[in-house]
């Protein structure tokens, strides 16, 4: 797969997920909630969103979302966080 950017491959690793069974509209929210953030706290974010610990504030798409306490319009995509969290799992192991 071609990047926009060239990476350091000493200091980073890629994995991408394609035809995933999951919203696209919620993928895209959750990538957005995690970029920048340290593997071990993506990890953890998306743990507490599948878990219903933790709702996922709706940036882009967020028509007809219900509101919850403290972020506004968002919701509890498990399955899309699921299928993030496994691709972040692949990311770390191809580091190794």
């Amino acid at each position: 797969m071609k990047y926009s950017t060239n990476i350091d491959p000493d200091k980073s690793a890629k994995a991408y997920g394609y035809e995933l069974h999951c919203s696209k509209k919620d993928a895209q929210n959750l990538a957005r909630a995690i970029r920048g953030m340290k593997t071990a706290d993506a990890k953890k974010y998306l743990q507490e969103i599948i878990d219903m610990k933790r709702a996922l504030p709706a940036i882009y798409h967020n028509g007809k979302r219900a509101h919850q306490k403290g972020i506004g319009p968002g919701s509890y995509p498990q399955k899309a966080a699921k299928h993030m969290l496994k691709t972040l799992e692949n990311a770390e192991n191809n580091a190794e």
